[in-house]
């Protein structure tokens, strides 16, 4: 079946790119240069982005400030203008044979208020419009805090808290090991959750190619279908300009010796270093992305060391102004070691006594896609999109006798999306979707899972600065060797209120859903602890509903952002581990044991003092068991993170601090079986977490492309466990080394 998958979805690859070939067009274009400044003191504006509405056509502003598309159509066009840190602006010209080099200006942002927002909708919105809570990471706070995996960059997030392989949106995710993601990930619209396990690949992004990460909170099942129970992680990576360019980003550094003699396991500093080389450029019509890296973490844990590398390019050809199309392969390794609990608290950073060190774990991770678009007007567009998403697992060295654990994955994926405007006040957002889950496993079997889905958006803006949303999905999904087929409908109803500014109001409900993954329901593992499958899994259910408000304004002379919401979430049938027991020897087995509801309130805070940023963001929230009235396990009552930055000319320095409370509960008393394995389990305390970086750009000094950072992270050595039976990270000091050329 696997290889007739592919022979049919390589086949759709190659359709999307020859179609794009029916748009070429013959007439008569040209060249549209100008330049791009600050407004108020001239000062020229470097990697802004130029794009003619309406068309794929744009640039970038050169070192210079300088910008020139090509193939521009005669006639009257709308020049969209944005840049971080800059209001986004329009302009019309009238682009003719002897127009004249433009001028354009750019005002100044305090911070990022002003993104646009293509994911939450499928189509380019700003964010004022959209009628859900939307956070954004953007490329500068990715490399500043030297991140490396995607699960580093959400830590900061508001909202978002990170147990391990578990994003928790609002409290949407608790801890079990094994257990599908509650969080939809998308890499440039291209879903990103393995086969098998339907898990996230933290290790597999290409980091220094991610423009953004947008982080839609509440259930985005309307749209995404399975697995945005809890929301939604959208990266997208960055367009090449005009110029070529080359960029280097290394790093090098250390973990601090623990304070406790038990603790330590080595005798130097464990280290880390890395390194990852990218080139882009953009050659007339047709553009081209190519980066890699290697990775190594000794670890501050004994046999918990990672060697790690990853590839990736993309290419893209623009056939006309109108017709586009891009390909991409992504391509990660890891070979690491296998800890997985901690001996004991006073043995925190060693595994248990009698494991094979030699034994490691070797996970491999492809994506290949394409995606053809095509522009039917100003306001109307479809888009065809493909991949396959290919996974492996296997264990190494094991002792003669021992149970090995191995799966491999492939997940295919196909969307058709129509987005168009019906009129001047309805924009329509339509598609289909079908994914099939090829799984071959020892663990799991042979088994295939198909999705097949239907969904449909409105959006209405008749009323006065209102925007109406309203929209639905069907979702059709089918096991291998499961008698039920299990069908969802995903309703979804939004509203946006621009009319009390500077308040703009929100309003949204939605439903999500997650499919069992093909682990879930057949795992069969007999080591260190039995599992047992159970194929009569049915998915798990949310509703959300939200309000909010949002305002930007000025103290004096101090831009001050304020963002609040309030919401709550009704989940239904949640997955979770139950223990029973075969004979004396107790077992686990995924069972739909839970309802469950979550409310809570969040308040993010922004201003410019002087020349000091701050930013603070406090989340609320109470996590209840239904049935049982007791607090949901693995959630934390508070996240409350906070960002510090002081720009001094070519110096910067930054600081981030992060609480999450001490979660209510993590075992339930059936569970305490769990003590017999993993010595300490209840050991946890409130997380206090304090970043540090001081940054030297030499750019600015004209010194040497270059950006110099040291890094400081947990710099106060603070000690605590994000899951059961796990030291986190302690104290770690780098020097990372970025070169622009």
């Amino acid at each position: 079946m696997t290889s007739i998958c592919l022979k049919k979805n390589c086949f759709v690859i190659i359709i999307l790119i020859v179609c794009g070939f029916s748009s070429l067009c013959g007439q008569e274009n040209l060249s549209l240069n100008g330049i791009v400044r600050e407004k108020g003191n001239e000062t020229i504006i470097v990697g802004a982005s130029v794009s003619i509405k309406g068309t794929k056509l744009g640039a970038y502003s050169n070192s210079k400030g300088l910008f020139s598309v090509k193939n521009v159509p005669q006639g009257k066009q709308t020049l969209v203008l944005r840049c971080v840190g800059y209001k986004s602006a329009m302009t019309e010209v009238n682009v003719t044979p002897s127009m004249a080099t433009l001028e354009i200006t750019l005002e100044p942002l305090p911070y990022s208020t002003d993104e646009v927002v293509v994911s939450a909708s499928k189509r380019a919105q700003a964010v004022q419009d959209v009628p859900i809570s939307i956070s954004v990471v953007d490329q500068r706070a990715i490399a500043d805090r030297s991140i490396t995996k995607i699960d580093d960059a959400l830590r900061y997030v508001s909202g978002v808290n990170v147990a391990r392989d578990q994003v928790s949106i609002r409290g949407s995710s608790g801890f079990a090991l094994g257990l599908g993601s509650r969080t939809a990930v998308l890499l440039d619209g291209f879903p990103l959750l393995s086969g098998d396990n339907a898990d996230i690949k933290f290790d597999m992004m290409p980091m220094t190619e991610i423009e953004r990460i947008e982080v839609i909170k509440g259930a985005g099942s309307a749209l995404y279908g399975t697995g945005a129970l809890g929301g939604v992680v959208s990266m997208f990576t960055r367009a090449p300009k005009e110029e070529a360019a080359i960029q280097i980003r290394s790093f090098i550094g250390g973990y601090s010796e623990p304070n406790y003699e038990s603790w330590q396991v080595y005798s130097s500093t464990p280290l880390l270093y890395g390194i990852d080389g990218a080139f882009s450029q953009k050659l007339g019509d047709f553009a081209i992305t190519a980066t890699g890296g290697v990775k190594y973490d000794r670890s501050y844990r004994l046999w918990d060391d990672s060697r790690r590398w990853n590839l990736y390019s993309k290419m893209s050809y623009n056939f006309s102004p109108q017709t586009s199309v891009f390909a991409f392969v992504n391509i990660a390794s890891e070979l690491r070691g296998n800890f997985l609990f901690w001996a004991d608290l006073d043995s925190a950073t060693k595994p248990p006594s009698g494991v094979n060190l030699n034994e490691r774990r070797l996970s491999g991770k492809t994506i290949i896609g394409a995606e053809l678009k095509h522009l039917l007007s100003d306001d109307a567009f479809f888009i065809i999109r493909s991949s396959a998403f290919a996974t492996s697992f296997n264990e190494l060295y094991k002792n003669q006798g021992e149970e090995v654990v191995s799966s491999d994955a492939v997940s295919w994926f196909t969307d058709a999306q129509w987005s168009s405007a019906l009129s001047k006040e309805n924009h329509l957002t339509s598609g289909l979707t079908f994914t099939l889950n090829s799984v071959n496993s020892g663990t799991f079997g042979t088994r295939a899972q198909t999705i097949t889905s239907a969904y449909i958006q409105l959006e209405n803006s008749s009323l006065p600065n209102t925007i109406i949303t309203a929209g639905t999905r069907i979702d059709i999904e089918q096991t291998q060797t499961v008698a039920q087929q299990h069908t969802e409908f995903s309703p979804k109803l939004g509203i946006s209120y621009n009319g009390f500014a500077p308040f703009r109001l929100r309003g949204s409900l939605g439903r999500g859903f997650r499919t069992p993954a093909v682990a879930e329901r057949f795992a069969d593992i007999r080591n260190p602890i039995l599992v047992s499958a159970n194929p009569n899994l049915i998915p798990e259910k949310s509703m959300t509903y939200e309000i909010g408000t949002s305002l930007d304004f000025a103290l004096g002379d101090i831009p001050t952002s304020i963002d609040f919401s309030i919401y709550h979430t009704d989940f239904k049938d949640l997955v979770e581990p139950q223990i029973v027991f075969v004979g004396t020897s107790p077992s686990i087995t995924f069972n739909n044991v839970l309802k469950a509801r979550i409310q809570g309130a969040e308040l993010t805070f922004r201003s410019l003092l002087g020349f000091v940023g701050i930013e603070t963001s406090l989340t609320a929230l109470y996590a209840r068991n239904v049935a049982l009235e007791t607090p949901l396990k693995f959630r934390s009552p508070i996240l409350w993170y906070n960002r510090l930055w002081i720009p001094l000319s070519e110096f910067e320095i930054q600081c981030d601090y992060r609480f999450i409370a001490r979660a209510e509960r993590i075992l339930d008393d059936n569970e305490r079986i769990f003590e017999q394995f993993i010595p300490d389990v209840q050991a946890r305390v409130p997380v206090h977490v304090v970043d540090a970086r001081f940054i030297y750009n030499l750019a600015k000094s004209e010194i040497a492309p270059m950006k110099l950072i040291v890094n400081a992270k947990n710099i106060l050595n603070y000690y605590y466990v994000e899951v059961i039976g796990n030291l986190a990270p302690i104290r770690q000091f780098s020097l990372q080394c970025e070169v622009n050329l």
